[in-house]
């Protein structure tokens, strides 16, 4: 829950956004964000390219603001547009029921993508926090991380279990191609997908981070636990692997066979997929709804 001294000064917040101008920050980087003081003065951050310079910005501020960056995929308005909903319903996921969901004081996907604006406590965990703002830059830089997150949750799986497998999807770029889901990039340290085992798995459904001090403590985030190690210190890849020796999506969906290969000249032929790891990603998300389950009984419920 916020303090009484948050709620307090949420309206400085308002005030220090209309204050903040086109100067202050630049759509060809990928993050810009400040600080705001318990007299309601904000502070540009020092690095802007990413949340590096945010461990020496100083003790006792007590709003953290990041600004939403489309410098990716989505760096066009019409593709914006078209993706609308898409955005909304990540923020707002994101804000209300991930696992840093009690970061945010902004709780709207629409406010979010509407103003460009997020805001977050600093009365948390430094490493909770940075892992947060890390969160926030997915639709732009990881965008095919939120087609699955939110396909995925759609679809029944937990929140906490659909970040962890959306963040392991490789491909799917737009909803379109092939995938797998093995991969073990960070997501600029948002979480390592090699460090979930059963413990670590448990520990994250459970909320129960290895926690730094709070950021307005101290906000050096990479001590005394590195950010990417907040659920465990394990590195045996145990979900990983896991997942590469028992998702089958044909077999879960009981498809005895691949699509037939089209023979007509007058129509472009469907990608005939070969790779044994490699699925339509209609089908993988289709499968992976069902196997989520399986994963929860396996992991979280054994």
């Amino acid at each position: 829950m916020f303090s009484p001294e948050i709620f307090k000064s949420i309206s400085q917040i308002n005030n220090v956004i209309e204050g903040i101008t086109t100067s202050d920050y630049s759509d060809t980087t990928n993050s810009v964000w400040g600080v705001v003081n318990k007299h309601g003065e904000y502070t540009k951050c020092p690095h802007t390219h990413c949340f590096a310079g945010s461990s020496r910005v100083g003790k006792g501020n007590k709003f953290f603001i990041n600004r939403i960056q489309y410098n990716g995929a989505l760096q066009t308005v019409e593709l914006r547009k078209k993706h609308h909903k898409d955005l909304v319903k990540y923020y707002d996921m994101l804000f209300n029921d991930s696992v840093w969901a009690d970061v945010f004081i902004t709780k709207s996907g629409e406010e979010a993508v509407s103003t460009r604006f997020i805001v977050a406590r600093t009365d948390v965990p430094s490493n909770m926090l940075i892992q947060a703002m890390q969160a926030c830059r997915i639709p732009t830089e990881y965008h095919n991380t939120m087609w699955a997150c939110n396909d995925l949750v759609d679809g029944g799986v937990n929140p906490k279990l659909a970040f962890v497998l959306g963040i392991m999807m490789r491909g799917g770029n737009f909803r379109e191609g092939t995938v797998d889901f093995l991969d073990s990039g960070t997501n600029h340290t948002c979480m390592d997908p090699m460090y979930f085992n059963k413990k670590a798995l448990k520990r994250m459904y459970d909320g129960n981070c290895q926690a730094n001090q709070n950021y307005w403590n101290n906000p050096d985030y990479t001590s005394s636990f590195r950010i990417f190690e907040t659920w465990g210190s394990q590195s045996d890849n145990e979900l990983c692997n896991y997942i590469k020796e028992n998702f089958r999506p044909k077999e879960i969906l009981g498809i005895e066979k691949a699509k037939a290969e089209c023979l007509n000249p007058f129509k472009r032929p469907e990608r005939v997929v070969k790779p044994k790891h490699l699925w339509e990603y209609d089908l993988a998300i289709k499968a992976m709804i069902i196997f989520a389950k399986q994963i929860e009984e396996e992991f979280i419920y054994d």
